[in-house]
């Protein structure tokens, strides 16, 4: 796959690809629901509200600096263009926490044109704060992940910071598998 391949586990390495690889195709799934007006294609079914685009633009951003990471022939290459990308999730994410805390909507959906609609009386262009908590430590651990000269103890927080994105995933994706779920309440239609 690349030349310092004999350092990575190949097992990893091609989990990785595939699994950057899904979260591309979600994304631009997503992003293509919004672009033609049928939100039930971002979501996971009728009866959910779909992804908001600013997360999905998010996703998509950070899956490709992930593939680009696993993929790249030399460990130094193209490092600076996955930092950047990571910063500007990061950027995206702190927008989305302000407007959130804030309560004003003001935010990237806004600004890309679908901020304030509704399904079924439901406001669905706001980011989940536990989406953009995980965008948050995402785009943290990426450019450590990223950099191969970081030293282990910064290593060891992009561990961290994985390891919390995945339970968090694992919790919010058994829930939808249960139909039920989970950490939503009162009012707030998941």
């Amino acid at each position: 796959m690349n030349s310092h391949e004999g350092t990575r586990n190949p097992f990893l390495a091609r989990l990785a690809v595939i699994a950057s690889t899904m979260a591309v195709v979600i994304a631009v799934v997503v992003v293509g629901s919004w672009l033609s007006g049928d939100y039930t294609i971002a979501s996971v079914g009728k009866n959910y509200v779909p992804m908001t685009l600013s997360v999905a633009l998010a996703v998509l951003l950070l899956s490709v600096a992930g593939l680009m990471s696993v993929l790249r022939k030399k460990p130094s290459a193209m490092v600076w263009l996955q930092n950047a990308i990571a910063l500007a999730v990061l950027l995206m994410s702190c927008w989305m926490l302000v407007d959130i805390t804030a309560g004003e909507s003001t935010g990237i959906d806004r600004l890309l044109g679908v901020g304030n609609r509704t399904i079924e009386g439901y406001q669905i262009a706001q980011a989940s704060p536990l989406s953009i908590v995980t965008l948050l430590a995402a785009s943290v651990a990426a450019p450590l992940a990223f950099n191969k000269k970081v030293a282990e103890v910064w290593k060891m927080v992009s561990v961290a910071l994985s390891l919390f994105m995945m339970a968090t995933g694992l919790v919010i994706t058994l829930g939808y598998v249960y139909g039920s779920p989970l950490l939503y309440g009162g009012e707030v239609r998941p």
